[in-house]
């Protein structure tokens, strides 16, 4: 049995959550960002399961041998697949995506004129420190 992970910058995750959980993003902004990062950890506390595990640091996911692939790098993942499977597709579909965005950062950032506050990017930073081991060494 093949195991893999895909992994997720931290901040792009709660991003994409934030949106998903938002249905009307054009007047979201950086400080209803904040809010949302702050109560989600907070509640996160309570109850680790919170938001069908969405919160939970990824690294809770991995196991051992494990490949883990960096989100959006799925040429790389897909290669890795074929090796097991010759006839596996080309392409994963995107559903139940918040944005038509490549990712969230850039929707917020380019879109929405906005990207996280420093203090936001800090506690997520915190939070996800071991993610962000794993993350930063893909």
């Amino acid at each position: 049995i093949y195991k893999f992970a895909v992994f997720r910058d931290p901040i792009e995750r709660l991003l994409s959550e934030f949106f998903m959980r938002s249905p009307i993003h054009v007047n979201k902004t950086d400080e209803d960002f904040h809010n949302f990062t702050s109560n989600i950890l907070n509640q996160y506390n309570i109850d680790n399961h919170i938001n069908d595990n969405h919160i939970r640091p990824q690294i809770d996911f991995i196991d051992t041998g494990m490949d883990i692939f960096k989100f959006n790098d799925w040429n790389t993942l897909i290669a890795k697949l074929k090796v097991y499977d010759n006839d596996f597709s080309d392409s994963f579909p995107h559903i139940n995506h918040a944005t038509d965005c490549k990712n969230t950062l850039q929707f917020s950032s380019e879109i929405l004129g906005w990207k996280p506050k420093k203090e936001t990017e800090d506690i997520i930073k915190r939070f996800y420190v071991d993610d962000y081991k794993i993350y930063e060494d893909l």
